[in-house]
């Protein structure tokens, strides 16, 4: 039985976990920035992610797209380091930043 996952697992893993906090991408409107950012996205054409949303949000609008800049992301944030946990929520705003402003 295999114990780690392949990096292209991973990535598309990764691209779930974006899907799942709300993103949309469209391959037509994303920009050779944002698919070096997101790895994923490359193999987007070649095998389609099916997400399917949870139980508590059967019914609800799978259209989310974030609108607007997320509060109080400025390139000069930085995580500190005594609370990792925030971590990727800081990675998650820059991203969205950067899709915004391709946008």
């Amino acid at each position: 039985m295999r114990s780690s996952k392949s990096f292209s697992e991973l990535e598309l893993e990764e691209l779930e976990g974006f899907k799942d906090l709300g993103f949309i991408f469209n391959e037509e409107q994303l920009s050779p920035e944002i698919k070096s950012m997101l790895p994923g996205l490359q193999m987007l054409g070649e095998k389609q992610v099916v997400t399917r949303p949870y139980l508590s949000e059967h019914g609800l609008s799978t259209n989310l797209i974030p609108s607007a800049q997320p509060p109080g992301c400025l390139p000069s944030q930085r995580p500190l380091e005594a609370d990792m946990r925030k971590a990727p929520r800081f990675w998650a705003k820059t991203v969205a930043c950067a899709v915004n402003q391709e946008s």
